[in-house]
């Protein structure tokens, strides 16, 4: 009897993406994406494959020098493989105390 596919639990992809990022685990980022992902973000170009992803990620979150997190707010399945999400990302600006807070709302789609 042929396996059927597992549909992923995507809220749970996204809480482990998440807790990965705030451990700067990138191995684990990736892993959890597909080769050929792409991301594609309001005012930045699209950046294809897992690699180029991987790379933005490190000079982005590597920029921080002492602090950086990105919680969590809500996350929803919407279903056909889209999430609904709400992210806060805070960060230690280098060279200063200071720290910013953004506050992101997206929809990820698994392809």
């Amino acid at each position: 009897m042929p396996k059927e596919a597992v549909t992923p639990d995507l809220v749970q992809l996204t809480r482990r993406a998440v807790d990965a990022l705030n451990r700067r685990d990138f191995d684990a980022v990736m892993s959890l994406l597909d080769p050929a992902a792409v991301w594609e973000g309001y005012n930045l170009p699209a950046i294809e494959g897992a690699t180029a992803i991987r790379s933005f990620l490190e000079d982005w979150i590597g920029n921080y020098e002492y602090e950086y997190e990105y919680g969590l707010e809500e996350v929803h399945d919407l279903g056909s493989g889209v999430t609904f999400v709400v992210t806060r990302q805070r960060a230690g600006m280098p060279g200063s105390d200071s720290t910013i807070q953004e506050l992101w709302a997206s929809a990820p789609r698994r392809a």
